[in-house]
């Protein structure tokens, strides 16, 4: 099983990252993205990153992880 989901997402220098509701909004030089979470995972904004974790152990939760 690949590892790569526990290590947190790098956000590059001049990007902002705002999370409202259940919509991630990414802004950067280029423009703006925007996703529509899922309750499944969890989001959280640290420095420099956005972790991204299940938020519950069902098998589901673990797929969309």
């Amino acid at each position: 099983m690949s590892r790569i989901g526990k290590v947190p997402v790098p956000v590059p220098a001049g990007v902002t990252t705002n999370i409202e509701g259940k919509v991630l909004s990414v802004k950067g030089p280029k423009g703006t993205l925007s996703l529509t979470m899922r309750d499944e995972i969890s989001y959280t904004l640290g420095d420099g990153s956005i972790a991204v974790k299940p938020a519950n152990d069902t098998k589901q939760a673990r797929a969309f992880w």
